[in-house]
């Protein structure tokens, strides 16, 4: 993480991007496959040839009516395996002293659920993420999935660029400066900061000696334009350098309910998505067809 986490929207800002690329890829790999999931092995399976297994991590439950998050440490509905995750970061998670982690907050609602789970992976590293309908519908289960010999391949150009539009979707990063430095950490990839005008900021993620990407930020805070380029790296992009970026102004955070959050079923044992479903916009809502 870049600095010491003093809110759910810093944690966010933390995970954004990396949890954006990975969760494309999963997309990519697996989005068109029917699942299985046993909360008791506890195990998430791929039904491909040959399947692929992911260790499923209950984080919490989420009720449409009434509005209400349920953190899995409370519950007994499922073994120890599957909540001894959100179990062990108990303390840490109350110890941070963040409203939206231990009250609710409804005005936020909308996009609660999906911002929690996307704080825990700036805690835990685990970045594959499933919000599984079960029962009336009414209820969704949020988890991490994780495989140790499941990992990113090298960045390009062009994924990092696509990570870096599909998390800038919506109303989820708050402070533009904090996730790209933190996912230019993640990616061990060098940062760097110039401000052409009053109006504008632009980092450079340098990829490689003949690849970078560019992302303009506009005087709000946003993200305005990301392009993926060849590029001639400098002394500071050569050393890992980076150049302090001037502090933005007015980056505001307003949670946009129209956002998709994912979605899948769970109250079968397995689901084919719906090939309609795809036309969701953004990660969030194309992981694994969800609406």
């Amino acid at each position: 993480m870049t600095n010491t986490p003093t809110s759910l929207n810093d944690l966010v800002d933390d995970a954004i991007f990396l949890s954006a690329e990975t969760q494309l890829l999963v997309q990519n790999r697996w989005g068109g496959l029917s699942w299985s999931v046993d909360t008791h092995t506890p195990s998430f399976v791929f039904e491909g040839t040959p399947p692929t297994v992911f260790r499923p991590h209950i984080l919490g439950f989420s009720t449409v009516t009434p509005q209400r998050w349920a953190w899995g440490w409370d519950s007994s509905d499922f073994s120890e395996d599957t909540i001894s995750l959100v179990k062990s970061l108990r303390e840490k998670i109350l110890s941070l002293d963040i409203p939206e982690l231990s009250t609710q907050d409804e005005s936020e609602w909308d996009s609660l659920p999906l911002r929690i789970t996307i704080a825990i992976k700036a805690l835990t590293g685990h970045a594959i993420h499933v919000a599984a309908k079960i029962g009336d519908n009414n209820t969704h289960v949020w988890m991490l999935l994780e495989d140790p010999k499941f990992a990113l391949p090298d960045p390009t150009a062009a994924t990092i660029a696509q990570a870096i539009r599909e998390g800038s979707t919506g109303s989820y990063v708050t402070d533009i400066q904090r996730a790209l430095t933190a996912y230019a950490t993640q990616r061990r990839l060098p940062l760097r900061w110039d401000t052409p005008s009053p109006l504008i900021t632009v980092a450079t993620l340098t990829i490689s000696e003949s690849a970078a990407v560019r992302v303009e930020i506009n005087e709000h805070g946003r993200v305005s334009r990301v392009s993926d380029l060849p590029t001639t790296q400098n002394s500071a992009a050569k050393s890992g350098e980076a150049a302090a970026p001037q502090q933005l102004s007015n980056a505001q955070h307003t949670p946009d309910p129209q956002d998709d959050t994912p979605q899948q079923r769970a109250d079968a044992p397995q689901r084919t998505p719906d090939p309609q479903d795809r036309q969701q916009r953004g990660f969030f809502g194309r992981l694994f067809g969800g609406r």
